[in-house]
């Protein structure tokens, strides 16, 4: 299920959207991290959100998504201009 989310735009300016399936009804915890592995700001959702970085500076960051009910993770690379 986690192969189906969909992460845009990339690179960032202000906000990035995670489209997540509507046939998804398992928590799923997302973690956004900077380049250092520092945790900025983490979610707990089961449908699709957008997420505001304009607090955030330029640079890459990660957006790790993990499904605990079936122990599946995956990882994004984001760029934020």
């Amino acid at each position: 299920m986690l192969n189906k989310i969909t992460i845009y735009p990339n690179p960032v300016n202000d906000r990035f959207f995670v489209d997540i399936p509507q046939s998804n009804n398992d928590e799923l915890i997302i973690y956004l991290n900077d380049m250092y592995g520092k945790q900025i700001s983490s979610f707990i959702t089961t449908q699709s959100i957008d997420i505001n970085t304009s607090q955030c500076s330029r640079g890459i960051y990660f957006l790790r998504i993990i499904n605990p009910k079936n122990n599946q993770t995956i990882n994004y690379k984001l760029m934020l201009e």
